[in-house]
């Protein structure tokens, strides 16, 4: 903290950062559609991480063909009971403040989503 009285010093963001891939080359939903409903339909997330994840966290939805990047804040994850071959469970990704930013290219896992840690 500063002494003196310009305030405190802003602090830094510590928290990992969800990526999920909505490519417009695959079946929808489409980014736009997940951008409006701030839904993020049945993402294969790892226990791990599904565990880790909470509303501090923020997400990002990338669309790397049509090169799109929206940027937001995690509301909650629901399970959605589905599992995909390799068992991993399917998520919904409920999100707030999603906002259209410049594109920048995330390196994503197979099942289409990455966290980022600062």
């Amino acid at each position: 903290m500063y002494a003196d009285s310009r305030g405190p010093e802003p602090q830094p963001s510590f928290m990992p950062t969800l990526v999920l891939h909505a490519p417009s080359s695959k079946a929808p939903p489409y980014f736009h559609e997940i951008v409006q409903a701030r839904i993020g339909p049945g993402y294969a997330i790892p226990a791990r991480v599904a565990a880790a994840v909470n509303t501090d966290w923020e997400v990002v939805v990338l669309d790397k063909d049509a090169k799109k990047r929206a940027e937001g804040k995690v509301v909650s994850l629901k399970a959605t009971g589905e599992k995909i071959p390799q068992g991993m469970l399917r998520y919904d990704v409920h999100m707030a403040d999603l906002r259209q930013v410049q594109y920048k290219p995330e390196r994503l896992q197979h099942t289409g989503i990455a966290v980022l840690y600062p």
